[in-house]
């Protein structure tokens, strides 16, 4: 929100005096798009004195769910409206990440409930090596930092537009919507596994959202 936009930058600032301007972040996880939560996006990783992202981890959000998000702004702080940055994402989310270069884009969807979590074994033989048919995103292409590896089972598919920049030409971003039920694997060098970071879509929220469409239509 505004009324703490001094704060925010001086956190910022703070953080990219400590681990200096052009390094790469390996991944950014984005929760949702409530203006409080993406404002400092700018800031954070501007070409010349933020700090580069590898990956762009956020929601697959549909058109309404973004309307509404912008009608929040306009109610809770009608000011924030007119930001450029939070319009473009309200608009286009994977166009407005796409001007600040990222490798990849990966928009979360809920997959089935019956797949279970990455690696949750739900046969004996259960490995969960992912697919292996999606080479950009796969870490190894850097020269540094983390290699990262979709495991699990689940549906991937390409985003079916192309990532523009903010001057309107087509970006090196790949953009790829996934399930759930695949999780991001990081590797060392050594290939030994670190951590896996595993995005949920609650599903209370689909069912929510169900039964607010059932009473539109009932009305």
């Amino acid at each position: 929100m505004q009324k703490y936009a001094r704060q925010r930058d001086e956190r910022i600032d703070e953080h990219l005096k400590s681990v200096g301007s052009n390094e790469v972040l390996d991944v950014l996880f984005i929760s949702h798009i409530h203006f409080d939560h993406i404002s400092g996006l700018e800031r954070l990783l501007d070409k010349e004195n933020g700090v580069k992202v590898d990956t762009i981890v956020m929601p697959l959000i549909n058109v309404e769910d973004r309307l509404f998000a912008y009608a929040r702004a306009a109610n809770e702080e009608p000011t924030t409206i007119n930001d450029p940055f939070f319009r473009d994402l309200i608009t286009n989310p994977v166009n407005a990440l796409g001007r600040f270069d990222p490798r990849q884009v990966l928009l979360v969807r809920r997959g089935s409930k019956d797949l279970g979590a990455p690696g949750s074994g739900r046969d004996s033989g259960d490995d969960p090596d992912g697919p292996l048919d999606i080479p950009r995103v796969w870490g190894g292409e850097r020269k540094e930092g983390l290699f990262w590896k979709l495991i699990g089972s689940g549906i991937w598919e390409e985003y079916d537009q192309p990532v523009l920049k903010g001057d309107g030409t087509e970006a090196d971003t790949h953009a790829i919507i996934v399930d759930d039920t695949l999780a991001m694997m990081a590797s060392s060098a050594d290939g030994c596994c670190d951590w896996i970071l595993s995005p949920f879509v609650d599903p209370v929220i689909r069912s929510q959202k169900e039964v607010v469409a059932k009473f539109r239509i009932s009305c």
